[in-house]
This record gives C-alpha cells, sequence and structure tokens, in this order.
C-alpha cells in the first residue's frame, strides 16, 4: 500500500503542448496535492424499464492543486508560467563604484550615472551597507535622472564607500505568453507505479501569510491539463533533485508590506492570481483539445493594526494606491510588487475583550496606466 511520503512530484516545461519533452524532470518540493482526472458521464434517459440502459463518459479534465511552503529559487519557474510572462526572467546587476549614497526621509539613492537604465516600478536593493535598512529591497517610485531615484522602502543616511554598492533585481512581469508543463506522481513505495499528467497549465496561485496561522508562507497551486495517464515508468530520462533552501516563515523573512512608500504592523496577507483558464471542447476528441488563456484577474487582502485611518481613507475615496511584499528567504529575496490596487472594502472592528483593533482590507488589481503591467516579481540573490 502506498505511502504519502513516498509519493515524488515532478515536473518539465514542454516545449509543445501535451507532449512530453522526455528529457530531465526537476523534482519539486510539496506539502499536499490534488491531482486527479475528472470524468463526466451522462446517464441514458431511455426508458421502459426501471434499469438504467447505459451511461456514457462525455468528457474528462485532469486538475487538481499543490500545496507547498514558499522557499526560494524553488518556484521560479511556475511563478513565470503562472505570470504568463513573455520573456525569462531578467538578468540580476550589481553596481559598486563608491558614488551610490543613501538618505533618509526622502528614501532616496543617489550614485553617478548608475540609475540610467531603470524605470520607475523596477525592484533595487541595497548591498553591503552599515546599516541594515540601506541592505533591504524596495520599488523605485521616481527616476528623476540617471543619478538619482526613490524608493519605497526606509532607508538611513550613509555616504558611498568602498563595498557599498545597489542590485538591480532579476524580474518578471504579467504577459500573454501561455506556459505548460508535464507533471509526474511517482509512488516509490511500488515499483513501475506512476501518474502523468500531460498539457498542465496553472490556472493560478494563492500566497498567504499569517500571524495566527503556522508562521509559515504558504504557496499554493491550482492546475488545468490535458489529461492524466499511468504509465509503468517514467516518461522523462532522470530527475534533478529539489533545492534545500529553508522554507519561508513569518518572522524571519518576511519583512514588511508596503502601501504606496507607507509601513505599517501587517498581521496577514493574502493574494490570489487566477488566469481564467478554460478548456476547448472538439466533437470527437476526448478531453481538452487545447487549454486557452482568459483575463488574468489578482485580488487579495491585508490585514493591519489599527493604528491610523489612512488606508481606511483611501478606501472610502476610492484612491488608487499600489501594494509590495516582500519575503526575503534564504537564498533569495523575492519582492510582490502590484503597482495599481484598489481597496473594495475596509473595516477596523471592536471584535471582543482582549483583542486588538485589526484593519482588514481586500483588494482588487489592475493594469498600471503608465507601466502597462498588473504584477512585477523581483528576485535578488
Amino acid at each position: 500500500m502506498a505511502e504519502a511520503d513516498r509519493v515524488r512530484l515532478s515536473y518539465i516545461k514542454e516545449v509543445t503542448w501535451g507532449t512530453h519533452p522526455g528529457t530531465t524532470m526537476t523534482v519539486t518540493r510539496y506539502a499536499s496535492e490534488s491531482l486527479k482526472q475528472t470524468t463526466s458521464t451522462s446517464e441514458s434517459p431511455e426508458i421502459g424499464s426501471r434499469r438504467t440502459k447505459d451511461v456514457a463518459r462525455s468528457n474528462i479534465q485532469a486538475d487538481g492543486s499543490t500545496n507547498c511552503i514558499f522557499s526560494a529559487t524553488t518556484f521560479d519557474e511556475w511563478l513565470r508560467s503562472c505570470l504568463c510572462a513573455d520573456a525569462d526572467w531578467t538578468t540580476q546587476t550589481i553596481a559598486t563604484d563608491n558614488t551610490i549614497a543613501a538618505t533618509a526621509g526622502t528614501n532616496t539613492w543617489t550614485g553617478t550615472g548608475e540609475y540610467s537604465g531603470v524605470s520607475v516600478g523596477d525592484i533595487v536593493q541595497g548591498t553591503g551597507w552599515t546599516d541594515a535598512l540601506n541592505n533591504k529591497a524596495g520599488v523605485i517610485l521616481t527616476n528623476a535622472d540617471a543619478n538619482t531615484i526613490t524608493v519605497s522602502n526606509a532607508l538611513a543616511t550613509e555616504s558611498a564607500g568602498a563595498g557599498k554598492g545597489m542590485k538591480f533585481a532579476s524580474q518578471i512581469t504579467d504577459g500573454s505568453t501561455a506556459h505548460s508543463f508535464g507533471l509526474e506522481k511517482e509512488f516509490q513505495d511500488i515499483a513501475s507505479l506512476f501518474q502523468e499528467f500531460s498539457g498542465a497549465m496553472i490556472t493560478g496561485v494563492n500566497f498567504a501569510a499569517d500571524t495566527g496561522g503556522d508562521g509559515l508562507v504558504a504557496c499554493n497551486w491550482n492546475w488545468l491539463a490535458k489529461s492524466m495517464t499511468l504509465p509503468s515508468s517514467s516518461t522523462g530520462s532522470g530527475y534533478t533533485a529539489a533545492n534545500g533552501n529553508k522554507v519561508a516563515n513569518i518572522v524571519d523573512h518576511v519583512e514588511n508590506t508596503f502601501e504606496g512608500s507607507a509601513s505599517s504592523a501587517t498581521s496577514s496577507f493574502q493574494f490570489d492570481i487566477d488566469n481564467s483558464l478554460r478548456a476547448r471542447q472538439v466533437l470527437g476528441t476526448l478531453g481538452a483539445e487545447s487549454i486557452k488563456l482568459g483575463s488574468l484577474k489578482i485580488s487579495g487582502s491585508i490585514a493591519r493594526y489599527f493604528a491610523s485611518s489612512a488606508l481606511l481613507a483611501k478606501y472610502i475615496a476610492f484612491t488608487e494606491s499600489s501594494l509590495t511584499i516582500t519575503i526575503a528567504a534564504t537564498g533569495g529575496t523575492y519582492v510582490f510588487h502590484f503597482p495599481a490596487v484598489q481597496f473594495s472594502d475596509g473595516e477596523a472592528l471592536a471584535g471582543g475583550k482582549d483583542q486588538d483593533v485589526i484593519a482588514r482590507l481586500p483588494f482588487i488589481v489592475k493594469e498600471h496606466s503608465t507601466q502597462a503591467k498588473m504584477i512585477r516579481i523581483g528576485r535578488i540573490t
């Protein structure tokens, strides 16, 4: 009998939708899964006796979820695919020329000609600075010229010096390119027992962290696939082992959440990315003929200890804002930036005796008017 602890889950990027390339698969890390085939049936409406005359199979669909704990570099390919990114992660660059300096209050970075190639919304992080504030990641809010930028995160005033510099993050943004995978479940304690899912595409993902939960940063991925088969051996040529980076927790790795450039004590966040996938059905074909992208929908909520009406005022006035969530995991820092959000609800309630007042604000992400993006993810290593 198979044991859940021995089920190995692997994936491989497809070149042609629904066709396993037959090369090396990557073992992924996960906590649970629900990948399966769903069969639609129709009972014959024929009468003449009490007995059902026939049952027809009208469709099959493979889908389910993989529930995971976030860790650095583990889900880079899945993140790119979930965003339907039109390009791969950009290359991270580092500048250390002894002219870069930080200024508190205005949260300004200066440096001779260092910012000629950056844009508002790009993600940066100081490196080698004495004050720890200057080694945290942030989003560029303004770039007045090639010598000056302001960022979302708080900085400490510090002069330029040897070894002090700036990392320009590797980034991906939302696009319109479909990505698909072959997924494999191997029941390792039973010989020759596999389940394979072809043409698997990420319908969406939910990220969540909550001080009232288990203390870990969850990322739960939803899938829609062409079909499930039961091969007696792996279709891949071998396996690349999963990395050993530590799982992200809410104490050591969630730096903070920024609304615009304002930060405050956050008790939880969650956001959903939904690609609105749809399977195309064709007469005479069992299962999906193809899977197509729909509209991109991103929504979520943040909860903060109530100390100011600033966020509620934005909700009441329906004022556009932005949100930035930074997960500084072991092995890499990931910055999730939503440049244009609308708060769709808001409350700050006295829930009962011996409780804090928590401001809870659901939000909906929309396309930014000038950046023409809904989400940008930066990776800094």
